[in-house]
């Protein structure tokens, strides 16, 4: 009642702007920042300039205003982000603006940039003001990053800061250069996928990592470097050598490059244990996953990714990492991964499920199995107290519908095939699932959705 009166309030409030202004001379100062978080969820720009021009307080974190009144970054629109930026670069007071945590796309970075280059006014205080958000650059923003690094570089009455860096399409010369704008206590996260990186671009820009203390978040994906058995020692090196001096490193992603008996070189000179670990379309191999499976730490394990590689051959080590893991592990990815190729893949499955104590979600999509045998499946991983999403897909066969049914052209109206689920709703009432219990079930061959006719309106099986 005292949360809903309070919002009302505000929302009186920060919709007037001369109210909004003779309120933040008149008001508490704790009460400014309930303002401020309604102005910014309601999208009102002009009470939210107002409101960053009377900032009481030395910090401004966006994170922890939005939890004031209990919702999300994503909840803001980009509009704001510009109308933040523009406004705190003028203004007297506040030595730290901490926007991070709000995704920009790049074309939405080079708007945010403009801003704050359009709304820069030399102050008369000689203090320097820290404004940190992520980064998203590309080829066609680069340009203005680039003018905006040297505008609001150390030194200057504003220093423009990133967080989290995401970089795609650029050349090795141009990565090196944002990294090197990175603060070694200011930066946890990089994101370098599709810059099409080769071996040799690999080993120019990782030793610029080194100084990046607080790095946390490392994805390398989608590029184009090779390490097998035969190649890649330069790499690994390098990997050893970067990867030993960044102790808060945790998250990796290596998707879609070519890392086969290579994980021990890269993984072990970890001095945190992981956490994020994603390593789809991979080519690993019998040492990878007894690597993985057997002597990897993976204490902190929360979400794993496999798919895309063959490891119907690698059952027991398989086996053996999931069972480990099952304390820590909150998101298994097994897509693809062949393993319907082995007769007991499903079973080891269906008794790895029971060890799993903090799983949300888990996809086995395309690996070949059929109907029956994944009822049990389902049913295994279902009656985990904590999941809530699972993914698999089957072989389609006879429908076993009449065309003429109404039912049957709904379910193909909206984008389905018509398939009977029956069995799997079955299992799910007998796991006890409620009804927000995410199961998508595909077809193996083409991807499509399949959709019960039968019983269209159940909320869970995405049916």
């Amino acid at each position: 009642m005292v949360c809903s009166l309070l919002n009302s309030c505000a929302s009186k409030i920060i919709s007037d702007y001369q109210m909004t202004k003779e309120a933040v001379v008149s008001i508490p100062q704790e009460l400014i920042q309930i303002l401020f978080a309604v102005a910014i969820r309601d999208g009102h720009t002009p009470a939210t300039k107002v409101l960053i021009s009377s900032w009481p307080y030395q910090v401004l974190n966006l994170r922890n205003v939005v939890k004031i009144m209990n919702f999300s970054l994503r909840n803001i629109k980009h509009d704001i982000m510009i109308t933040i930026l523009n406004a705190v670069v003028g203004v007297e007071g506040c030595k730290l603006v901490d926007l991070q945590g709000f995704e920009l796309n790049c074309l939405q970075m080079q708007n945010c940039l403009q801003a704050m280059i359009n709304g820069f006014k030399p102050r008369t205080d000689s203090q320097c003001k820290r404004v940190i958000f992520d980064w998203s650059v590309d080829a066609d923003n680069y340009s203005i990053v680039s003018k905006a690094m040297k505008k609001f570089s150390e030194g200057s009455q504003v220093e423009l800061l990133c967080g989290k860096l995401s970089a795609e399409g650029l050349s090795e010369n141009k990565l090196i250069k944002l990294i090197k704008y990175l603060k070694n206590d200011v930066a946890q996260g990089l994101n370098l996928s599709l810059n099409h990186l080769k071996n040799e671009g690999v080993i120019k820009i990782l030793p610029h990592l080194d100084r990046l203390s607080n790095l946390r978040c490392l994805d390398l994906s989608y590029n184009v470097f090779n390490l097998t058995l035969s190649n890649g020692a330069s790499l690994c090196k390098c990997f050893k050598e970067v990867f030993t001096s960044l102790p808060k490193l945790q998250d990796i992603s290596l998707n879609y490059n070519r890392i086969t008996g290579r994980i021990l070189d890269i993984i072990s000179p970890l001095k945190t244990p992981v956490r994020l670990l994603k390593l789809d379309s991979c080519y690993l191999n019998a040492g990878d996953l007894s690597f993985l499976g057997n002597t990897m730490d993976i204490s902190n394990l929360e979400v794993l990714d496999l798919s895309g590689n063959a490891l119907s051959s690698y059952i027991q080590s398989l086996e053996n990492l999931l069972l480990r893991s099952g304390n820590s592990l909150i998101e298994l990815t097994l897509a693809g991964t062949s393993l319907g190729d082995h007769e007991h893949s499903l079973t080891m499955l269906t008794r790895v499920a029971k060890g799993f104590k903090k799983l949300t979600f888990f996809s086995v999509q395309f690996n070949n199995f059929g109907k029956e045998e994944q009822v049990p499946l389902v049913y295994a991983f279902a009656s985990i107290k904590t999941m809530n999403e699972m993914k698999i897909t089957e072989i389609r066969d006879e429908m076993g519908f009449d065309e003429s049914d109404e039912a049957y052209n709904l379910a193909l109206r909206i984008g389905g095939v018509p398939r009977d689920l029956s069995k799997y709703k079955d299992a799910l009432d007998r796991a006890g699932c409620c009804d927000t219990f995410d199961l998508e079930i595909k077809d193996e061959e083409h991807g499509d959705l399949f959709v019960d006719p039968s019983d269209y309106g159940i909320n869970y099986a995405n049916l």
